[in-house]
């Protein structure tokens, strides 16, 4: 009974790293032929946008919504791939116009190949390779107008390496895990671009989460990035916010997160909400 239960409890720790943070799998990879699907949609609201030239402009009114598809799929024993994919609105207002400005179309999609090689006792653990690659051209507004416009993202193309680890205070239903990644930043545009050069960063995640009656799970997250250099066009940030699961019925789940930026460089201060609708097959 005692290996019953806490064959149980893992299978609710897996679950709990598909709650919604942008592709993140967490140290425990997808077997062949399983898989975890979700579709969500993201609310952020803040008084800066980014325009395609790489600035930040302040005193403005910025919206984004966002509606995104993501997916982990188990290939081979050990081995498993994701993806991100986003369709965003974003819409920006200035005080001193009746004229919002916005943009629509695909984002920032990130593709995803975790593995994790060789067993270390059972500890879990992954290795993942994550690209990001934009589906808009960061110049696509064009016109005397342009920088008005929101851009979908810096427009190019990210490799990040991460290590993810995990863990638990078995029996109690208390897990906790930790990621930690290098972003090498690449000059690839989609597109025409806008000739900026990013700098490469450190990129990190943590969560710790209680399972409640194996119905409810409730977790606080830490996402971040954080490059050293000092440019006016590469950013960093940090949030920290709780995230919720609760199970209805069938292996479907409703999951809601909140993210405050509490520290940002470069970026767009505010908080991103998210509410999905997941599936698995285990």
């Amino acid at each position: 009974m005692r290996h019953r239960n806490r064959a149980i409890f893992w299978i609710w720790v897996v679950f709990v790293w598909c709650l919604p943070s942008a592709a993140m799998a967490g140290p425990w990879t997808k077997e062949k032929g399983k898989y975890y699907l979700k579709f969500s949609e993201l609310y952020f609201r803040s008084n800066t946008f980014v325009a395609p030239s790489g600035e930040r402009v302040q005193g403005t009114d910025y919206l984004a919504m966002t509606s995104a598809l993501y997916g982990e799929f188990g290939l081979a024993k050990n081995l498993h791939v994701q993806l991100f994919l986003p369709w965003t609105f974003s819409r920006n207002a200035f005080s001193s116009s009746s004229t919002k400005y916005a943009t629509v179309g695909l984002g920032d999609v990130l593709l995803g190949v975790q593995s994790t090689p060789f067993k270390i006792g059972q500890l879990p653990w992954a290795l993942r390779l994550e690209g990001k690659i934009p589906l808009y051209d960061v110049q696509g507004a064009g016109g005397v107008n342009a920088q008005n416009f929101p851009a979908l993202g810096d427009g190019q193309v990210d490799l990040t390496t991460w290590l993810s680890v995990g863990g638990s205070l078995w029996p109690k239903p208390i897990y906790f895990l930790g990621e930690v990644g290098y972003r090498r930043r690449t000059e690839f545009f989609y597109g025409q671009g806008n000739g900026l050069e990013f700098a490469d960063g450190v990129t990190f995640r943590a969560q710790v989460g209680y399972t409640f009656a194996k119905r409810i799970l409730i977790a606080g997250n830490i996402n971040g990035v954080y490059s050293p250099t000092d440019d006016l066009v590469t950013q960093s940030f940090l949030t920290v916010g709780p995230a919720v699961a609760i199970h209805l019925a069938n292996n479907f789940w409703l999951e809601m997160t909140a993210d405050p930026m509490l520290w940002s460089k470069n970026n767009a201060p505010g908080t991103t909400w998210s509410v999905g609708i997941s599936h698995k097959n285990e």
